[in-house]
């Protein structure tokens, strides 16, 4: 075969591949992103090198659903989320609260959450530090880096179904790309779990969808038609290829490790640590399972829950026993009504978990027991 004919023949095959590839990202990428139900407006997130990524401080963002439903979340100077109008000074010694998204309070305002109605009830500073899509490690990791410069009295911890898979995951569940996390690992069956940190830096991925912001979360937000040209095709393009090559980063170690603990093994070293971390801060610690929209709450947590609140003096506090009394009268569909597409806890859900909350701690005499 003559060159020019070799030459025309790459051509030929790379107008192939070309095509090809565009008619993916249009027919799936570009079909996707322009159909989103709910999205944020605004760069709400950022990279870090220990957690994954983590709340970008003192920023602003907007979440928008297909509909009625929006509303506005602000970050401090640490990254914490608070009440959209709230400019009081950060006190010590309150309440602080973590987990993924439903103790950051995913659907609707902060002021809503269950741990700003607690803050209200017992007149205490609170501190968000819910991160959607968190794992217990980065958690665990989160709230080891801010229990110095908080100080709080009290860490309340929403633990939700879903925790114990998400501890031995090396990706965290997001609607835009892959993002790398901390998670537990085991070297064999008989070594004792280790924190693995992130297989990668996120901060390519959160630039490239930053891009992919502008070009389709703004319009849509405004409520504009997204066209499809030549923009649109590069910055998907750059979006697909850098998640493409981080696929193969994790088929690679998923390939080359494959000892993952047990459930019981996670969670046993999950509230372990989390007990240890805040008496070493003086501070107490509540344990709420949060039941899924089906009301589970794990039996293995309730049996390690048990186990060591007694222990180390911690409390744990079902839910559930809250959320079905006579006296509310909720069905759990009613509590997990944001989106058809969505079932995080809602408003409701929220007021009658800090109610119980507020119950239990004052039963308990949990917070005259504290620092505060």
């Amino acid at each position: 075969m003559k060159i020019g004919a070799r030459i025309g023949y790459v051509f030929f095959l790379a107008a192939i591949l070309t095509v090809f590839w565009a008619a993916r990202l249009y027919f799936v990428e570009h079909a996707q992103l322009k159909a989103l139900r709910f999205y944020w407006a605004g760069s709400m997130f950022q990279a870090d090198q220990s957690l994954g990524y983590t709340l970008r401080p003192s920023s602003r963002a907007v979440m928008t659903y297909a509909g009625p439903r929006r509303y506005e979340v602000r970050t401090d100077d640490l990254g914490l989320r608070i009440p959209v109008e709230n400019d009081r000074p950060r006190e010590s010694g309150g309440i602080a609260g973590v987990g993924c998204s439903v103790m950051f309070g995913h659907g609707f305002a902060a002021e809503k959450t269950a741990l700003e109605e607690v803050g209200r009830h017992f007149d205490l500073p609170v501190y968000n530090l819910g991160v959607p899509a968190y794992s217990p490690v980065s958690v665990l990791l989160r709230l080891e880096k801010m229990l110095p410069q908080l100080n709080p009295a009290v860490v309340i911890y929403f633990y939700i179904e879903q925790h114990d898979q998400r501890a031995v995951s090396a990706t965290a569940p997001s609607w835009l790309g892959m993002r790398f996390q901390p998670f537990f690992v085991k070297q064999d069956a008989a070594s004792a779990l280790q924190i693995h940190p992130p297989l990668a830096d996120n901060a390519a991925a959160f630039k490239l969808g930053d891009a992919l912001q502008d070009l389709y979360i703004r319009p849509l937000a405004a409520g504009q038609s997204i066209p499809w040209d030549f923009r649109h095709f590069t910055a998907l393009s750059a979006f697909k290829l850098d998640e493409m090559q981080r696929q193969v980063r994790l088929r690679i170690y998923e390939k080359f490790f494959s000892a993952v603990p047990a459930q019981a093994e996670t969670l046993e070293a999950i509230l372990t640590w989390m007990a240890g971390l805040t008496q070493r801060h003086q501070a107490r610690l509540v344990v709420a399972c949060v039941p899924s929209s089906e009301g589970v709450c794990p039996e293995a947590l309730r049996r390690i829950a048990v186990k060591q609140s007694e222990k180390e003096k911690w409390l744990f506090v079902d839910l559930r026993q809250g959320l079905e009394e006579p006296a509310s009268g909720a069905h759990y569909r009613e509590l997990y009504e944001l989106d058809p597409r969505d079932d995080h806890p809602n408003e409701r859900f929220n007021a009658e978990a800090a109610r119980y909350l507020i119950q239990q701690m004052e039963r308990t005499g949990f917070l005259a027991a504290g620092k505060g």
